[in-house]
């Protein structure tokens, strides 16, 4: 199935529109040496397969595409177990039903012939490739016997192989199935001689005799592309298989017959079907369309309704039950991570914390409210209110395009749009909500949009293939404006900021023709500007906002200038040749100061790209895809990267406070002076409430009361958070935000006369560090002013 994550070429066409109107990247701050990033909780991401302990449920497994995870405490939070388990994208994830800290691993690897299984016997920390006798090929299906587990059977796209040793070695059990890519398989618990197999392109097939031999079991199938199976753990006579094309099927005769069971099935390509342990004639199945996600069938596949409130991420490709309480059940997303129901799939929540992190296209800071900042993602928009440390989707609308650019209004910031696959799309609520706004510009894939800083309603869409348009509606309709442009791809756009209708366009070339070009007309007319850069394809195009003659453009293995709006260029080297320049921001303050994201590192000059040096990172992932600042506080910088989320780059020394406190005890320390509480710190539906007021002004900020409304406002620098007295959500910058999006019943209380509030959802909004020792039951808050 095909999996859909951030291309390289998609991330280096995210461009984001600054207040100065410099499009091609938020102007960078201005770096000090004594600079750190830290990685900010965008967490979610491409998420390969996960897995539950049969004994204990709580306790689960998640590969990602960084590495393996590890919760105990059903999804709430997760810790990274290992970062180099293997090679390529996981298939997988079995344990060894008796003894479950025993885990299988299968890798597709990093070609189609070229998987592994690998082995842990520690929950996860060790692993050993096991793979003695199984061919070079691509491994799709593990199945355990559960009665002798040393027993395992393997499905790959050359038959089914066995190992009655642990998979210490395997051999071919293939007698009428071999060369079948097989895609799933199924193991009968009550007779584990009996097994499925489902193939592509070959249906499914039965052996009755341990994988001995196999018959070809598909009578009624109207495809033969079956991608999972799953028996009824109660009577095994009755068994479902999903298909790639076909939808659902059932049988109630061991294989023997199969009619069509998809009535209520918007989409027909099935990725996973789960069957409840206790009640099987409840069952689900999820989707790897853009088209649908989860359904649920209550009468065992007669027929099924959608069950998707609050999956954010339209694209599931596995799903798990807690075989305890199968009305908790898991679904995993490719892009939006894990989530999870407690109601039979009624209501999902979102169960990242910790996970992995998102494929980030495209970032954007609110040029009025800069604490509020965006990340365009390989599915939808991400919003964060409080400096990166919370994120939320912002996604109605949008869920299954790749915001591939981001564009904010200069003057009314609530307004933004998108460029995807599909077109433009704009909100004018912050991204609560978002509509096509593609009249003349359908079905185009948008790289790169701008916004006139004087005439925000005029609006510049750079495509590929189909070259520039233009709207004056502010994206309702569009016009091409190609005069002169050749027939080629365009990759970013660029507006003077002190006189708009001058515009560039960066390219692609083909052949001979490509580069940079002008217009100074809005777009009307086009003139290659190329001297010196001939033969160039432009990655990246940014302009100085206090001297818009000069300006840069990042190509591959050097960044160059022109000091004369484009008519000669020089080159200047960033170093290799096999570094390309996808990103190109400048300091407003300083404009001599530039800095250039690569597929390797940021970099930076501060002599107007004369020379360069890297900034220190200090962080494993390294192709970075967008930078944008914080206008009010040049200091911050933002960088989103492939696989690894968003970091924010302090480079400034921030005062920091540090206040500590311990449930039940009445004192606490502030930067280790001693200080007493209203009212202790108390636990509530697994949540700490506290006293808020004292606490916020130990940090600095403002805390009011509204007795009527029974509402509480928390300021502390530029955040203001409302909270009510017994109500589950509350506003932060005046967005609506739950409070705890796990648990409705974590509410602020009045207790003993004094207003005790969720302290690490207050925390956190505020930008503060929150860290939880269980073992003296203390909480650390750090915050940075």
């Amino acid at each position: 199935m095909k999996r859909s994550v951030c291309s390289v070429l998609i991330m280096i066409l995210c461009i984001v529109l600054n207040v100065f109107g410099v499009t091609s990247g938020v102007p960078a701050a201005r770096a000090a040496e004594t600079g750190t990033w830290t990685q900010l909780p965008l967490y979610g991401g491409l998420i390969y397969c996960l897995a539950i302990d049969p004994k204990t449920p709580t306790t689960m497994y998640a590969d990602t595409l960084n590495g393996l995870y590890r919760s105990t405490d059903g999804g709430a939070t997760w810790t990274v177990v290992k970062t180099d388990t293997k090679e390529g994208e996981s298939i997988f994830l079995v344990i060894d039903p008796h003894t479950t800290s025993t885990i299988y691993a299968g890798s597709a690897g990093e070609t189609a012939r070229d998987g592994s299984i690998f082995r842990s016997t520690d929950s996860g920390d060790h692993w050993t490739e096991v793979t003695t006798g199984l061919p070079s090929t691509h491994i799709s299906s593990l199945v355990i016997d559960p009665l002798t587990p040393s027993t395992l059977y393997a499905g790959t796209s050359v038959g089914v192989y066995r190992s009655v040793n642990s998979g210490a070695s395997w051999t071919a059990a293939n007698a009428g199935i071999a060369n079948l890519n097989v895609m799933s398989l199924a193991i009968d618990r009550h007779n584990p001689t009996i097994l499925y197999a489902g193939s592509y392109r070959g249906g499914i097939y039965r052996s009755v005799n341990g994988g001995v031999t196999w018959i070809a079991a598909n009578a009624g199938l109207t495809t033969l592309n079956v991608t999972s199976l799953a028996i009824d753990p109660l009577s095994p006579d009755i068994l479902y298989a999903g298909t790639d094309d076909g939808g659902v099927f059932r049988s109630a005769d061991s294989g023997n017959h199969w009619t069509a069971a998809s009535t209520g099935l918007t989409v027909l390509n099935v990725a996973s079907i789960a069957v409840d342990p206790i009640t099987p004639s409840t069952l689900y199945v999820s989707s790897y369309s853009d088209a649908g996600s989860v359904y649920r069938s209550n009468n065992s596949g007669a027929t099924w309704t959608a069950v998707n409130t609050g999956i954010t991420s339209q694209v599931i490709e596995s799903l798990a039950i807690d075989n305890k309480v199968p009305t908790t059940l898991y679904a995993v997303s490719s892009t939006g991570g894990v989530f999870r129901s407690t109601d039979s799939g009624d209501q999902w929540v979102a169960m990242n914390n910790g996970l992995s992190f998102m494929e980030v296209c495209s970032l954007a800071v609110d040029p009025d409210t800069p604490t509020t900042l965006y990340a365009g993602l390989d599915r939808g928009v991400y919003r964060s209110v409080n400096r990166g440390a919370t994120w939320t989707a912002a996604n109605a609308g949008i869920e299954k395009w790749e915001a591939i650019c981001l564009a904010i209004d200069p003057l009314t910031p609530t307004t933004l749009y998108i460029g995807t696959h599909n077109g433009v799309y704009r909100s004018a609520d912050s991204g609560d909500h978002w509509t096509a706004t593609n009249t003349g510009i359908t079905k185009t894939r948008v790289a790169a949009l701008a916004i006139n800083p004087r005439t925000p309603t005029t609006l510049y869409a750079g495509t590929n293939n189909t070259g520039v348009f233009r709207s004056t509606d502010s994206g309702t309709t569009w016009t091409a404006v190609n005069t002169g442009l050749p027939h080629v791809d365009v990759w970013c756009l660029a507006i003077d900021p002190l006189t708009p209708t001058t515009l560039y366009v960066g390219t692609w070339i083909v052949g001979t023709q490509g580069g940079v070009f002008r217009s100074t007309d809005s777009g009307d007319h086009w003139t290659a500007v190329n001297t010196g850069i001939t033969g160039m394809t432009v990655y990246s195009l940014a302009v100085d906002p206090l001297t818009p003659s000069t300006l840069y453009v990042g190509t591959n293995g050097y960044v160059c200038r022109s000091t004369d709006s484009g008519a000669t260029w020089k080159a200047m080297s960033i170093g290799h040749d096999y570094i390309s320049v996808y990103f190109l921001a400048i300091d407003s303050f300083t404009p001599s100061t530039l800095y250039a994201g690569t597929n390797v590192d940021i970099f930076r000059s501060t002599d107007s790209g004369a020379t360069w040096t890297v900034v220190k990172l200090g962080i494993t992932s390294r192709n970075v895809t967008s930078l944008a600042i914080d206008p009010k506080r040049p200091s911050t910088m933002y960088a989103g990267f492939t696989h690894n989320g968003v970091f924010r780059y302090d480079t400034r020394s921030l005062a920091s406070r540090k206040i500590v406190l311990q449930i039940s005890k009445s004192t606490f320390t502030v930067d280790g002076t001693s200080k007493t509480l209203d009212s202790p710190p108390v636990i509530r539906n697994g949540r700490t409430l506290v006293p808020i007021r004292v606490i916020i002004e130990a940090l600095g900020g403002t805390v009011g009361w509204d007795e009527t409304a029974r509402k509480a406002t928390v300021t502390l620098g530029s955040t203001t958070i409302e909270l009510w007295t017994g109500k589950d959500t509350a506003t932060v910058n005046g967005v609506s935000t739950h409070i705890d999006s796990a648990d409705a019943k974590v509410i602020p209380e009045i207790i003993s006369g004094r207003t005790m509030v969720p302290l690490r959802f207050v925390s956190e909004n505020l930008g503060c560090s929150v860290v939880w020792v269980n073992a003296t039951r203390t909480i650390t808050v750090t915050y940075q002013s």
